[in-house]
């Protein structure tokens, strides 16, 4: 963790807090096409953005396995800081967030977003974190869902991290046109994986 705009202090007590919450994830489950990245990805994702850009906002993450809101817990002070996943890990890791680490923004929810998004959650988000399954279908479907969950009344940031080959990048931009979003960067070769993906990273 270096150039990071936080003090020594903050970052010891997030790494500490990472390690010591890793201990209940575990390995990944390939059923749900879990492939987590190194912990310097997560950090590095947390802050594509000032964390304090994150003060007073709804963020959201769209399946959080690689603790990257641990990082936007204890460097910012969201309004809203949702976990939406199915993992039946899930809900220990965010109440070990919310009571150990006293993140008291953070909430569990436990959602499928292979099903249409609950009324609650759509038009409310400002920032979104998305990894979605290594698949076209995966991507246009958490896409679709991202879309969902953003605020329509103002310019709500989507933070897209898909491991893909070279050639289907068209398929991003597809997507992005077909959405009607703005592609604001592209940062390639973004994460670092603990454990190899289907195209082998």
């Amino acid at each position: 963790m270096t150039n990071l705009p936080l003090d020594e202090e903050t970052i010891a007590k997030m790494n500490q807090a990472f390690e010591l919450v890793k201990t209940s994830r575990g390995e990944p489950d390939k059923e749900l096409d879990q492939y987590y990245v190194t912990k310097d990805s997560s950090v590095q994702r947390a802050f594509l953005v000032n964390p304090e850009s994150y003060n007073g906002k709804r963020i959201i993450l769209i399946g959080d396995m690689d603790l990257t809101s641990i990082f936007i817990g204890m460097s910012s002070k969201p309004k809203d800081l949702a976990v939406l996943d199915i993992d039946r890990r899930i809900p220990e890791i965010v109440f070990k967030m919310r009571f150990d680490h006293k993140i008291q923004s953070i909430r569990f929810v436990n959602h499928d977003f292979r099903i249409r998004m609950i009324a609650v959650l759509q038009n409310q988000f400002d920032y979104i974190f998305l990894e979605p399954p290594m698949t076209k279908e995966g991507l246009e479907l958490g896409l679709s869902r991202a879309v969902q969950c953003a605020k329509k009344e103002s310019q709500t940031k989507i933070f897209l991290s898909f491991d893909i080959e070279q050639e289907k990048e068209s398929l991003i931009e597809s997507l992005i046109d077909k959405m009607n979003l703005e592609k604001v960067d592209i940062k390639e070769n973004f994460n670092n994986y603990s454990y190899s993906t289907p195209l082998g990273k």
